[in-house]
């Protein structure tokens, strides 16, 4: 299995390559070995999964198909192909450690940067629902179930402000090593 270490475009400065780059514009990436991209290609093997993976060891793009990849400021690895690929997606969710591919272990600093982003989309959610429902109140217009929906939403959304993502401390489940999950208050259904 074949693993390149951070391309990075270079321009070539003689020879075949030299012209390419003058004339019809291609751009060159070189390893830290010093391998050229266009030459790493032939040395992956065609029944073989390739992956681009950044710094960190996070999949940012994979394809049987080398010829798809570009791998600028990033790393390619080779990895047998197979069926779990189904599932391997390239939002940042999955990482290669060790030749193998497993779903991403996100460090403390990046859950509590996800929680605050759920936490602020959440609240943006309850703000849009609760605005026109005060906006009713205010005028006076506003039926019985508008005032009883906008009560749910402020309810609601007071909860999820009362979220503390700064620093978490969730316990761990007894028989496990995961950390629990935040638990959201749920989104108010069934009212106006």
């Amino acid at each position: 299995m074949q693993f390149f270490k951070r391309f990075t475009r270079y321009h070539p400065v003689e020879g075949e390559q030299a012209e390419l780059a003058e004339k019809h514009n291609v751009m060159f990436l070189r390893a830290e070995d010093g391998t050229d991209w266009y030459d790493a290609q032939k040395k992956f093997a065609t029944d073989t999964m390739k992956l681009v993976i950044d710094d960190e060891g996070i999949i940012r793009s994979f394809s049987r198909d080398i010829t798809t990849l570009w791998p600028i400021d990033k790393s390619v690895a080779e990895v047998e192909y197979s069926m779990s690929f189904d599932d391997v997606w390239i939002d940042g969710g999955w990482q290669y450690r060790d030749g193998k591919v497993s779903p991403r272990v996100y460090t403390q600093a990046e859950l509590v940067e996800q929680a605050e982003r759920k936490k602020s989309s959440l609240l943006a959610e309850a703000m849009a629902a609760i605005a026109p429902l005060e906006r009713a109140v205010k005028l006076g217009i506003a039926t019985s179930d508008e005032i009883a929906s906008l009560e749910v939403w402020e309810r609601y959304s007071v909860m999820v402000n009362r979220v503390d993502t700064s620093k978490p401390e969730w316990p761990t489940p007894p028989g496990t090593s995961k950390p629990l999950e935040i638990v959201w208050p749920e989104v108010p259904d069934n009212v106006a």
